[in-house]
């Protein structure tokens, strides 16, 4: 489970060998995991985006270490490929260590022979951007469905979903016009001519289509559709997706034979996962769209909690509030505790806050980001009663957030030596955990 603490691991690479050495002290350095498959047309569109890859060379953290898998048979040469992919980046850029720290596997993940299958398959893909999206195409005479993998354009651009119906597909040529015979049907349209994916979507939308499906010429990667500039403003209500170019369906279309689609989600083992600072196993978050920026932020956040662990080791008064206590409703989590009396000696209070959640995985998280509160009520003086004392903002899906903010000037509110504190946040949102301590020291330590 995320929190446990990783197994040593020893793995051929395409340049030796990656080793791995269980520890129990804190390293100075985070492994992330990433396998890679090609029946995904999202990790195909990551790792097919210069803007993607230039992310990942200029921005990942020089205390990361990142090994590179495949899921499929062809794993040898898919490595070799991602390898390429990322050296021609590294070539324009000034980060000529950083393949140093990057490990190809070309042993197919299901030949490895350790613990790594295991977590992968048992951390099954999450909705969000994970699994295998798919197409399906069928034909009266075929006698097996084509499915294809598809991208589904970006989800804050077009927030219009597939339904589970199945669908008439009709060509509209590369959609740059208007075509009013795709009415009712999915409109089949080349990512060719002179228009921007708005404008074919648009045009589509206006033509009565009931989606539509962009096709990337052959031998071109899939792309992440999405609006650009003032195309942003204007609201379509209609999906929109990304495929490649199929013979079978072109043939069909051209010869006016009846073709449908419709549209599924296959499960898939999990695609990334990593090793804090602490050995930690860890997820890596949704990825909301197809670009390493997500895992450059997991990485930083790996820096940032193991510079925050640190900081927690130095010498202060530590007065616990919360200890994984729920928190939801308009009550929230609320504590009674006894303060130190000679506060008035610490002119330094942190606040050391960290939200978990029930169960054992981000998808048991709340969703959205909402304010959480710390309001504090002391016995001696009413008027100064439920003031805000902290406030930080919730992960979406996510178990890990922890924080560390001085609030020293904030110290009178604490006028007693027994302190009511309570923290909430929107009452309708799912149930949180917070940890909760009061760190009190001295400037000069």
């Amino acid at each position: 489970q995320p929190g446990s603490p990783a197994l040593s691991l020893r793995v051929k690479t395409l340049d030796g060998e990656f080793v791995y050495q269980a520890h129990t002290a804190r390293a100075n350095f985070s492994v992330l995991f990433h396998a890679f498959t090609n029946k995904s047309g999202f990790l195909e569109c990551m790792w097919s985006t210069g803007s993607s890859i230039r992310d990942l060379v200029n921005e990942l953290p020089d205390q990361t270490q990142l090994v590179f898998m495949s899921l499929d048979e062809t794993a040898p040469d898919d490595v070799k490929w991602m390898k390429y992919q990322i050296e021609k980046e590294v070539m324009r850029s000034k980060k000529k260590d950083l393949l140093s720290r990057l490990h190809f596997v070309p042993i197919p993940v299901y030949e490895l022979g350790n613990w790594i299958p295991d977590l992968l398959y048992s951390w099954r893909c999450r909705p969000c951007n994970c699994g295998l999206n798919q197409a399906v195409f069928n034909s009266p005479g075929w006698e097996m469905p084509i499915v294809v993998k598809r991208l589904d354009a970006r989800y804050d651009w077009l927030m219009k979903y597939w339904s589970l119906d199945t669908y008439l597909v009709k060509d509209a040529g590369d959609g740059c016009k208007t075509v009013p015979e795709v009415k009712g049907a999915v409109a089949w349209v080349s990512e060719e001519g002179n228009c921007s994916y708005f404008v074919k979507v648009k045009n589509m939308e206006q033509s009565g289509a009931a989606g539509v499906l962009v096709y990337a010429g052959p031998g071109k990667a899939i792309q992440d559709m999405d609006c650009i500039g003032t195309e942003c403003y204007y609201r379509l209500n209609i999906p929109a997706a990304m495929v490649h170019f199929e013979t079978d369906v072109m043939d069909a279309l051209r010869g006016q034979k009846q073709l449908n689609v419709s549209f599924q989600k296959t499960f898939s083992p999990n695609n990334f996962f990593g090793f804090d600072m602490e050995g930690k196993l860890a997820e890596t978050g949704c990825f909301l769209y197809p670009t390493f920026k997500f895992l450059v932020w997991q990485a930083q956040w790996f820096v940032y909690e193991g510079s925050l662990l640190e900081k927690l080791t130095k010498p202060a008064y530590v007065v616990n509030i919360f200890n994984d206590t729920i928190m939801q409703g308009d009550k929230g989590a609320v504590a009674t505790v006894e303060l130190p009396k000679d506060i008035s000696s610490f002119d330094k209070l942190e606040l050391d806050a960290a939200l978990s959640c029930p169960g054992t995985r981000d998808k048991t998280c709340p969703h959205w980001d909402h304010t959480v509160q710390l309001y504090v009520c002391c016995e001696n003086d009413t008027s100064y009663c439920n003031l805000e004392l902290g406030r930080w903002i919730t992960a979406f899906c996510r178990r890990i957030g922890r924080w560390l903010t001085d609030v020293s000037p904030l110290i009178p509110l604490l006028n007693s030596t027994k302190c009511t504190f309570r923290m909430k946040t929107v009452p309708w949102a799912m149930a949180w955990m917070p940890s909760l301590n009061l760190r009190f020291s001295k400037s000069s330590q």
